[in-house]
């Protein structure tokens, strides 16, 4: 049996999301133990019995995903028996401030299992990477080039997996730079055909083509280029402003992020931030409000110049504070892309060029605000309805 390299073979624990800090930080925890010659000795006794916890699951590491596999654990960190070892956790003493009656000990049980559970989330990484994507470039697909933006939908039908169709012969043309709305009923097949667009899935029949190309014979790369979406739900990422309005493209300079806010009204509130386009910014965007997530979102998609936008109940659940913002924001967003609009709040879209109304995965009317409330149809229904529910509140 290969054994245990000793140089760095638990560093899988970083690849199964577990906080692994410099040296020994993840082997240790702060005990409120006295510093004796017993408990030095116990301290020993828990290395020798970590180390032997390591071999058995590097020995399994090497028996599941293989010796090259199994060598992502050596990154970073150091053997157990290091020389450099009392020395680590003294460094860690004293740059976490440990109070002198307090002493750092190993316990190797928890150890054990917090490296199972990080071997276990390596193994589902790996299995997640080597998933081949089930939507794949035609052999001959050729990149979408100088977009202008028309969208035709031609008579699609569309199921997920084996299931009930949720959308059935589905007919849309949208001419370059016109702004089209999505409304109607929850399940209707709304998200489902702006899901389409981009080949997120693909059509059981019929076609969609951008300025006359089928989806399916252009390279994704250069259709997803093409098209932007905002959605209701933002996730931001660690890091601060400036990379999640960039995403990390270093194409995109500091001067283009900042034009991209300041267009989109999200200049206003990050020029207020104590480190501006560098104020740090938590996963998910904790410390930011819906609004302030929203004209980010904005903010990054107009930095990527897309020709389509798609925008999936981008106002819903927006503060009452930056709703004004929003608003503005997205007519400039929208302002010669064509646009294809998902949304609950009727007011938001009554500016839609043409509005169309799905229902249980048809589209049922079609026409302008005006034309609509003049059918007494689904749509006079929600727009009353809406209504109503505003007078009450």
């Amino acid at each position: 049996m290969k054994k245990f390299t000793g140089k760095g073979v638990y560093g899988a624990i970083a690849m199964g999301k577990i906080s692994v800090f410099q040296k020994q930080d993840t082997l240790i925890q702060r005990t409120s133990v006295k510093d004796t010659e017993a408990e030095k000795a116990r301290v020993e006794a828990a290395k020798a019995a970590a180390a032997e916890q390591l071999q058995a699951i590097y020995e399994k590491a090497l028996k599941e995903v293989g010796e090259t596999n199994a060598q992502i654990f050596e990154i970073h960190m150091m053997m157990l028996e290091d020389d450099d070892y009392n020395e680590s956790i003294q460094n860690i003493i004293d740059t976490q401030k440990v109070n002198a009656e307090y002493a750092v000990s190993i316990t190797a049980d928890n150890f054990a299992e917090m490296f199972s559970n990080g071997f276990a989330g390596l193994h589902r990484f790996i299995e997640l990477m080597a998933t081949e994507p089930s939507i794949q470039d035609a052999p001959d697909a050729q990149p979408l080039e100088h977009v202008q933006g028309r969208v035709d939908v031609n008579d699609v039908s569309f199921a997920y997996g084996e299931k009930v169709e949720v959308l059935h012969n589905v007919t849309l043309h949208i001419p370059a730079g016109e702004t089209v709305a999505l409304v109607g009923p929850s399940g209707g097949g709304k998200t489902t055909l702006c899901q389409l667009l981009p080949r997120f899935y693909d059509v059981d029949s019929g076609s969609i083509t951008v300025d006359g190309h089928d989806v399916r014979a252009v390279t994704q790369r250069s259709l997803r280029r093409a098209i932007g979406i905002v959605q209701q739900d933002v996730f931001l990422f660690t890091g601060d402003i400036k990379s999640n309005i960039s995403l990390r493209n270093e194409n995109i300079t500091l001067d283009e992020i900042k034009a991209a806010a300041k267009y989109v009204n999200a200049d206003s509130f990050i020029s207020k931030m104590p480190g501006g386009y560098d104020e740090p910014v938590t996963e998910r965007g904790s410390t930011l409000s819906a609004g302030q997530r929203q004209l980010i979102s904005f903010a990054r998609t107009l930095a990527y110049k897309p020709s389509i936008l798609v925008l999936d109940e981008a106002t819903a659940n927006i503060d009452t504070e930056t709703e004004s913002l929003i608003t503005e924001a997205m007519e400039k967003l929208m302002t010669g892309r064509t646009t294809i609009m998902v949304a609950h709040r009727l007011s938001t879209i009554q500016h839609a060029d043409k509005i169309m109304v799905m229902d249980k995965g048809r589209i049922v009317e079609s026409g302008n605000h005006q034309e609509l409330l003049a059918q007494n149809g689904v749509y006079r229904k929600l727009y009353d309805l809406q209504l109503a529910a505003e007078v009450t509140r």
